[in-house]
């Protein structure tokens, strides 16, 4: 597998199928670009450090992911679809506005690590314990 992360969209767009890592840090977006469905091979995306306030459907089609960073941008709130990424390993919810975190997450039966600090979340349900591989909780 390609160990080299991509950083820019249009140079990973030039061959999708061989972009195993995607890395779209620090670039301003608002939003998840459309084109990310395009990756049907990537196992890790981080598109933390931006100003992204929800998540488009196309990111759900990507099953093969293990390592999502959705850390510090701006979610409030976490999309049920989330649990279509069975294959999560990985999880960074850090440094948004989430306050509640449920059955969107606790469905993710594969996460080893889950990074949920720095948000204004109140309460776990206790379906975390559904996470039975879960080694890594962040909650401060």
């Amino acid at each position: 597998m390609e160990e080299t992360y991509f950083t820019f969209l249009d140079d990973a767009l030039k061959n999708p199928d061989a972009v195993y890592k995607l890395r779209l840090t620090n670039q301003n977006l608002t939003e998840v670009p459309s084109s990310i469905s395009k990756f049907k091979n990537l196992v890790s995306l981080d598109l933390s450090n931006n100003w992204i306030t929800e998540l488009p459907s196309g990111l759900f089609s990507l099953t093969n992911l293990i390592e999502l960073n959705l850390g510090d941008n701006q979610l409030t709130s976490i999309p049920s679809q989330l649990c279509s990424l069975k294959n999560l390993e990985s999880l960074s919810l850090s440094g948004n506005k989430i306050t509640s975190v449920g059955s969107e997450v606790f469905c993710l039966t594969n996460l080893q690590k889950l990074f949920l600090q720095n948000n204004e979340i109140a309460s776990l349900s206790s379906d975390i314990g559904n996470l039975k591989n879960l080694r890594y909780l962040y909650l401060f």
